[in-house]
C-alpha cells in the first residue's frame, strides 16, 4: 500500500535572493557579472527569465516566415549523461527559437548570423561549445530556429560585421515551445589595445597577438601584428573571458587570461606585454620514489612575471632514459606540473634556469577498485562517477573523466578507477533498475596502488502524483534538496535534474518516478504557457512508496512597459529584475525601451531597472512595487532616477 506523507512535504517558499549579492563574490563575480549583468537568460527583447518555466507559445499569425537557410533539427540532441535520453518533438508541433537583431539604436541589422550553441555540461561548469548551425536574419532582422535540441541547456549567438557578438543563453526546451528571445542588441563592443615590448621597454614592431574565447583551447578569434611602435589593436569584442598570446622572433611567447564585463571594461581594454629574450636552458631527470628513471613522462613548466598578469609555459616528456631539456628559456623559477593520468607531483616543485641537471620525483597514479553488489536486476552496464575532494589533495589526473562507463557479463559487476591521486573521494553509481548510490569516504593513500571498495546498490523510492487541472505532457522534474529556482545563479548556470529524474504528465494529469535516492528533493512541474510548481523539501527514505501532495498549476500574468532615462527618452539594452517570494525574473528592454515578463505567477513584486553600462548602474537605478494577478496585465513604466545615498 502507498503510504501517504503529507507531512513529510513542506510547501515552503524559495529564499528570494538578492542579485546585488553577487557583487560581493570575488572568485567567481568577474566571470557571472558577464552572465547576470549583460546577458540574462532569455533576455534581449523584454522576455522573461522564470525559474523553471518556458515562455508562452506565439500565435502562428505572429510568426515571421521560416528563412533561407540550414534547418536545425534532432540530430543535434544527442543523449546528456546528467539528464537522459533526449526529449523529441513525437509528432508534436516543433519547438522554436524566435528573435530580432538590432543595433543599439533599435536598427533592425539584416544578414546577422545567428549560431545555435549547446552546453557541454550542467551547472556552473557549463560552457557552450558551437554546434555548426547558423543562419542569417532576414530583411528585418528577425530569426527563426526551427528543431533546437529538446531539453538541453542552449545558447544564440548574433554577429555582425563591425559589431561585437552578443550571445543569449536559452533555458531547455519542451516539444512544441516557442521561446521569444525579442531583441538581440549589437554594439561596438570593446577593443583590446596594447603595447608589446621586450624587457629594457623597446617596442617590438611584427610582434604577433592572439585572441582565443576562454582560457586557450578554443579556436582563434582573432589576431593582429603590432606596428612600428609596438602598438596592437582588436576591436569588436563582447564580454567574455579570452587568451592572449603575444610572440616574437628571438623572444619568449607570454600568454595572459582576460575577463572583460560589459560597462567595467569600457570601449578600450589595454593589456601589455613584456616578452623576455629566450636563451635559457633548463634540464633534469625524472625518477620514481627509489630513484629509478620514468621514461614518457609529460612535464610542464610556468614562469610568472611579478607584477604582471602574463606568464609563460611550455612543456616535454622525458625520453627513454628519463631526462629532459628544454632550450630557448626566458630565464626564472618555473614551477613544474605533471601531465599525466599515470604520474603525480606530490609536492609543489619549482626549477631555476642553469646547465646543472635537476630532479623530478614522481609518484604513480593511485586507483579505486570497486565491487558492486546487486540484489535486483542484473546490471550489464553502469556509470560511475567520482568526485574528488580538492581540500584533502585529491584531484583527476591527465584529464581523465569524472563519469565513467562500465560494463559487466559475470553476476558481480566490477570498476577500477585509476588516475587519482591521494586523498578523499566520493563515488555515485548509476545503474539500470536502482536509484543513484552514493559512496562516501573513500581515501587513498600515498604509497599504497590505492584501495578496494564494495557498495550494495540501492533500489530507491517510488513517487507518484499528479498536477490540478490534470494536463497530458507536463514536465516532472527532481533535484536536490537544497535547490533554489528563484536564485540568479540558475539563469546563468540552469542545474540538471537529479540523476537524470524527470517525466511527464499521462493524459489524466498523473506521474509516476522510481528510483529516487533517499533524502530531501524538490519535485517541479513545468507546463508550457503556465508558471511553474514546486514540491520543496520532499523527504524520501530507501523503499518508500510515496504519495505527493497535488502540483497545482496556476495561469499567469504579464507585467510589460517602457524604461525611459533621466531625459525622457527610451534605454535600450537595460536591465530589469522582477523579484517576488520564490520568484525570480530578468530581462532587458528592446530598442524601443520596452520591455516585457511573460508567464508571471500571481504575487507581490519589486521591479528593479538599471542602465547597461555598470558605470551608469552605479549611480541609476528605477524601482516599483507591483501586485499580479492570474490572468492579468500589468503595465508599469519606469525612470531611471539617481540611486539614494545611504546613511553612513
Amino acid at each position: 500500500m502507498a503510504a501517504s506523507v503529507p507531512s513529510a512535504v513542506r510547501l515552503a517558499p524559495v529564499s528570494r535572493t538578492a542579485l546585488f549579492a553577487l557583487a560581493g563574490l570575488c572568485a567567481i563575480g568577474l566571470a557571472l557579472a558577464v552572465i547576470l549583468l549583460s546577458e540574462p537568460d532569455d533576455v534581449g527583447g523584454g522576455r522573461p527569465v522564470q525559474a523553471g518555466s518556458a515562455s508562452a507559445p506565439a500565435s502562428s499569425d505572429a510568426l515571421p516566415p521560416p528563412l533561407l537557410g540550414r534547418e536545425l533539427t534532432d540530430e543535434l540532441a544527442e543523449p546528456r549523461p546528467d539528464r537522459g535520453q533526449p526529449l523529441r518533438s513525437g509528432g508534436q508541433a516543433p519547438a522554436v527559437i524566435e528573435g530580432r537583431v538590432v543595433d543599439r539604436a533599435g536598427t533592425p541589422r539584416a544578414g546577422a548570423t545567428i549560431s545555435l550553441l549547446v552546453a557541454d555540461a550542467s551547472g556552473f561548469a557549463a560552457q557552450f561549445k558551437p554546434t555548426g548551425s547558423s543562419i542569417e536574419a532576414d530583411s528585418e532582422g528577425r530569426f527563426r530556429l526551427i528543431h533546437p535540441p529538446l531539453g538541453r541547456a542552449l545558447a544564440v549567438e548574433a554577429s555582425h560585421a563591425a559589431s561585437a557578438p552578443t550571445r543569449v543563453p536559452v533555458r531547455p526546451l519542451d516539444p512544441g515551445e516557442t521561446r521569444l528571445l525579442g531583441d538581440l542588441m549589437l554594439s561596438a563592443g570593446t577593443t583590446l589595445t596594447g603595447q608589446v615590448s621586450d624587457e629594457l621597454g623597446a617596442p617590438l614592431p611584427g610582434a604577433r597577438v592572439e585572441l582565443r574565447e576562454g582560457v586557450g583551447a578554443g579556436p582563434l578569434l582573432g589576431a593582429a601584428i603590432a606596428d612600428e611602435s609596438g602598438h596592437y589593436e582588436l576591436p569588436h569584442l563582447a564580454p567574455r573571458q579570452y587568451a592572449l598570446r603575444a610572440s616574437a622572433e628571438g623572444h619568449a611567447t607570454m600568454e595572459s587570461v582576460q575577463a572583460f564585463v560589459l560597462g567595467a571594461a569600457g570601449p578600450i581594454w589595454t593589456v601589455d606585454f613584456e616578452l623576455p629574450r629566450a636563451q635559457s636552458e633548463l634540464r633534469g631527470l625524472s625518477t620514481d620514489a627509489m630513484g629509478t628513471p620514468v621514461p614518457g613522462v609529460r612535464l610542464r613548466f610556468l614562469l610568472r612575471r611579478a607584477g604582471s598578469s602574463a606568464h609563460f609555459s611550455t612543456s616535454c616528456t622525458s625520453d627513454e632514459q628519463g631526462r629532459f631539456a628544454l632550450r630557448d628559456l626566458p630565464e626564472g623559477r618555473y614551477d613544474v606540473g605533471v601531465e599525466s593520468s599515470e604520474w603525480y607531483l606530490a609536492l609543489s616543485l619549482g626549477l631555476h634556469t642553469g646547465p646543472e641537471e635537476q630532479a623530478v620525483r614522481v609518484h604513480a597514479a593511485l586507483a579505486i577498485r570497486g565491487l558492486l553488489l546487486a540484489h535486483g536486476a542484473e546490471v550489464p552496464e553502469f556509470h560511475v562517477t567520482v568526485k574528488p575532494d580538492g581540500r584533502s589533495g585529491a584531484r583527476l589526473l591527465g584529464g581523465l573523466p569524472a563519469r565513467r562507463r562500465f560494463g559487466s557479463d559475470g553476476p558481480e559487476p566490477r570498476f577500477e578507477l585509476l588516475g587519482l591521486r591521494p586523498g578523499a573521494y566520493s563515488l555515485v553509481v548509476e545503474a539500470p533498475g536502482y536509484s543513484a548510490t552514493r559512496s562516501q569516504g573513500v581515501f587513498l593513500q600515498q604509497g599504497s596502488d590505492g584501495t578496494d571498495v564494495t557498495i550494495t546498490l540501492l533500489m530507491g523510492a517510488t513517487l507518484s502524483g499528479r498536477v490540478s487541472p490534470a494536463r497530458p505532457g507536463v514536465s516532472i522534474e527532481l533535484r536536490e534538496g537544497d535547490w533554489d529556482p528563484a536564485s540568479p545563479l540558475e539563469d546563468a548556470f540552469p542545474t540538471a535534474p537529479l540523476s537524470g529524474l524527470r517525466t511527464r504528465t499521462d493524459a489524466d494529469g498523473r506521474y509516476r518516478i522510481e528510483h529516487v535516492p533517499a533524502g530531501r528533493v524538490v519535485v517541479s512541474a513545468r507546463s508550457v504557457g503556465l508558471p511553474p510548481a514546486h514540491l520543496r523539501d520532499v523527504r524520501i527514505e530507501e523503499g518508500g512508496v510515496y504519495e505527493l501532495p497535488t502540483l497545482e498549476l496556476s495561469p499567469g500574468g504579464m507585467v510589460r512597459g517602457r524604461l525611459t532615462g533621466p531625459d525622457g527618452q527610451p534605454r535600450a539594452g537595460a536591465k530589469l529584475r522582477l523579484m517576488g517570494e520564490g520568484v525570480y525574473l530578468a530581462t532587458q528592454t528592446d530598442g524601443d525601451g520596452s520591455y516585457r515578463f511573460e508567464v508571471v505567477p500571481a504575487g507581490e513584486y519589486e521591479l528593479s531597472a538599471s542602465p547597461a553600462s555598470l558605470a551608469e548602474a552605479l549611480t541609476l537605478e528605477a524601482r516599483a512595487p507591483l501586485s499580479l494577478r492570474s490572468e492579468s496585465e500589468v503595465v508599469l513604466d519606469l525612470r531611471l532616477s539617481a540611486r539614494p545615498r545611504k546613511n553612513r
